[in-house]
């Protein structure tokens, strides 16, 4: 595997969402990443796009990462999948194109 780049993982949370970010957080210690080089940012303060720009702030790494708390990384290389991806000369970002869907969401939720 090539050496990965440092990755700052910004998570904006509310604490409703505990039950929601201690499964996000399990599948991120499931991915094949290096955990050296993860850095991992609960931000709190502000709504949702506001906690993400305070994670930028506070963030160090050569990529960033943004996750709602309520998502999962369901296979183990999904990091390492979408920074190989974003380091490629014509990319300037990426999005995972493909979906899980919980069978607690709603159509709503989804």
């Amino acid at each position: 595997m090539p050496i990965l780049p440092s990755l700052d993982i910004v998570i904006p949370f509310h604490p409703s969402d505990q039950a929601h970010l201690t499964r996000l957080l399990q599948s991120i210690r499931q991915q094949d990443y290096a955990h050296e080089q993860l850095r991992i940012l609960i931000i709190t303060q502000g709504d949702s796009e506001e906690a993400k720009g305070y994670g930028l702030l506070a963030g160090d790494g050569e990529f960033v990462c943004f996750l709602c708390a309520d998502n999962v990384l369901v296979e183990p290389h999904t990091l390492t999948t979408l920074v190989l991806g974003a380091r490629q000369s014509s990319v300037v970002g990426c999005y995972p194109a493909r979906y899980a869907y919980r069978t607690e969401d709603t159509a709503l939720s989804r």
